[in-house]
């Protein structure tokens, strides 16, 4: 093997960044490119190197951040070789046995070029918030939404498609600390800096906490993604079967007899089948067409088996204020049907409980095709199976 790629410390930790490629160095790896979160090294006899770490300056609308070619070549004559640079970062090396000197003698000059690193630091926090405030104005722009819709929507996906919610909440998570922690960091160099105390080109502090820290989110990384890849690896998706073999209904054990009809608008008619980790979902779009009435009838059903039935409540509300035909709980009937812990009816709209199940009917016109009663006795019928 050539060339291998190793995780390196983030940008705040600078004398842990030059101590890091000199032990990669004496291992026979040498630092060969630098990108956002790995290093690309490539094998050699290994060496006694001294890195060090140069800062451009933060410049407006200026994506490379590169060095002026008269300072890379300022630094060249004086023994040092440009080695890679990503963002502000640019990596030169020197034999350790050299007598390059280094870049600055006086730790005050060297504060001011760390001011670059400082206010990408600050750049981060304002687009942070800024992205979060449009997407905030955005979101409740949209007629009546509040935060229950927000709230609602994020339950939703959550309990249906847990994997996402928990890959988010890791990577926001991780994104969130590392800024936080690397502005105390920047800030406790810059000082030092400001008072005279020369960086420490090889910190025998290891950061643990923040190694704990990355390691703690990358595995929450992984193993969300494992959660999110088994349900949708997993998953089926194919034509909607003559028989039920799950929860769900068809519109045959409704009465509705026909034809399958492919509408043009809702596809051909389907069923979507994922195991999640907090709930089983079924998925269903049929269409049957009627020749004698020369019309379609259609009927959607989302229904989840879930694996914690005192959800069941907190679930239900949520799919109430996600609905696409109401906007909050306000907009549904609550029926009184003794068969179920709960039956509420909506625009368009069924919201049934039972246990650990809950099924979500949409239909279009339902009296013209089947009664309320028709779909409550074919539901009755079906979680006796």
């Amino acid at each position: 093997m050539k060339r291998r790629y190793a995780l390196h410390p983030m940008e705040f930790a600078i004398g842990e960044t030059e101590q890091f490629y000199s032990e990669m160095a004496a291992k026979g790896w040498f630092l060969e490119k630098r990108g956002a979160w790995f290093s690309r090294f490539r094998r050699g006899e290994p060496a006694a190197m001294r890195y060090r770490v140069e800062l451009a300056d933060l410049r407006f609308l200026d994506p490379d951040h590169g060095l002026p070619e008269e300072q890379i070549s300022v630094y060249e004559e004086c023994g040092w070789k440009y080695v890679t640079g990503h963002g502000l970062f640019h990596i030169f090396s020197s034999p350790a046995d050299s007598d390059a000197p280094e870049f600055y003698t006086d730790p005050r000059q060297q504060a001011l070029v760390l001011r670059g690193l400082r206010r990408s630091y600050v750049s981060s926090w304002i687009l942070l918030i800024v992205i979060f405030a449009v997407n905030t104005l955005f979101y409740f722009s949209f007629g009546s939404r509040t935060f229950g819709n927000w709230w609602g929507s994020w339950y939703h996906v959550f309990v249906s498609d847990t994997g996402i919610v928990l890959t988010l909440a890791a990577m926001l998570f991780w994104g969130l600390f590392s800024l936080f922690y690397g502005n105390i960091r920047i800030g406790q160099l810059y000082r030092r800096l400001r008072k005279g105390i020369p960086m420490d080109h090889t910190p025998r502090r290891r950061n643990w906490f923040y190694k704990g820290i990355r390691l703690m989110s990358a595995c929450a990384v992984v193993y969300s993604l494992t959660v999110m890849g088994f349900q949708y690896l997993g998953a089926y998706r194919g034509d909607m079967p003559e028989v039920s073999d799950g929860p769900y209904l068809t519109l045959e054990k409704l009465g509705v007899e026909g034809e399958r009809h492919s509408y043009f608008t809702n596809g051909p008619s389907g069923l979507r089948y994922e195991k999640g980790l907090l709930s089983e979902n079924w998925y269903t779009n049929e269409q049957v067409y009627q020749p004698q009435k020369e019309d379609i009838v259609w009927l959607y059903q989302d229904v989840y088996r879930l694996r914690r039935p005192q959800m069941a409540d907190s679930f239900v509300e949520s799919l109430m204020w996600d609905s696409a035909w109401s906007s909050s709980p306000a907009d549904y009937t609550r029926l009184n049907d003794s068969r179920f812990d709960g039956v509420w009816s909506g625009r368009n709209e069924m919201i049934v409980q039972s246990g650990d199940t809950v099924w979500v009917f949409t239909y279009y016109e339902m009296e013209t095709a089947f009664s309320r009663e028709d779909l409550l006795q074919a539901v009755a019928e079906r979680q006796l199976k």
